[in-house]
C-alpha cells in the first residue's frame, strides 16, 4: 500500500523550495500573491471538516507560508511590498460561505499584522479585495457581467500599491 502524504507538508516544502531559487540581490522585491479559492454554498452545519481545512489551507494557510518567506527574503535586502488577493465578501457575513469567508477575513489580518511586523525592514502588505474578477469561470456563475472586476484594474491597484510601499501598508482596497 502506497504511504499517504501530508498536502500540508508537501504545500510548505514547494513554498520553501520557490523562495531558495531566488538569489539575494540588493535590491527591493515585490510580490503579488493570487494563491486562493472558492468554495461556499453550504450553511455550516452542512459543511465537511475537509471543505473547512481546504479553504483554510488554500487561503490563508498558503498565504502565511508565502508571506513568512517573502517576509525572510526581502528583510535581507532593500525591504519592498507584498499584496495577496482577498475578496470583498471577506468583510461580510453571509450563510453558505462560512470557510471561504473566514479563510479570507484570516488573510485580511495576517496582513494587518504583517504591516505591523514590516515597518521595521521597509516591507508593506496590503491586500486587494474585488467582488469578482472577469474570468471565464466567474461568467459562467455571475449572470450580471458589470459586476465583474476587469483584470487591468486589479494589476493597475497592485502597481499603484507597489509604487507608493513605502507610504501604503496594512490596507485592504476594496474594488467593487
Amino acid at each position: 500500500m502506497a504511504k499517504k502524504t501530508d498536502k500540508t507538508e508537501d504545500r510548505i516544502v514547494a513554498v520553501e523550495e520557490a523562495f531558495s531559487k531566488i538569489s539575494l540581490e540588493d535590491a527591493g522585491y515585490f510580490l503579488f500573491s493570487t494563491v486562493g479559492g472558492y468554495s461556499g454554498g453550504k450553511e455550516i452545519a452542512e459543511t465537511a471538516y475537509s471543505d473547512w481545512r481546504r479553504m483554510l489551507d488554500m487561503n490563508l494557510n498558503s498565504s502565511f507560508l508565502i508571506a513568512k518567506h517573502f517576509t525572510r527574503l526581502a528583510s535581507k535586502a532593500r525591504g519592498g511590498s507584498i499584496c495577496f488577493m482577498s475578496a470583498l465578501s471577506s468583510n461580510t457575513v453571509s450563510s453558505g460561505s462560512s470557510s471561504y469567508s473566514v479563510s479570507k477575513n484570516g488573510l485580511n489580518n495576517l496582513i494587518r499584522i504583517l504591516a505591523l511586523e514590516g515597518k521595521k525592514n521597509q516591507i508593506s502588505s496590503n491586500a486587494i479585495a474585488p467582488y469578482a474578477i472577469d474570468t471565464p469561470s466567474n461568467r459562467e456563475w455571475i449572470k450580471d457581467f458589470s459586476k465583474l472586476v476587469p483584470r487591468e484594474r486589479i494589476c493597475g491597484t497592485v502597481q499603484f500599491l507597489f509604487e507608493n510601499y513605502q507610504l501604503l501598508t496594512g490596507n485592504l482596497i476594496e474594488i467593487p
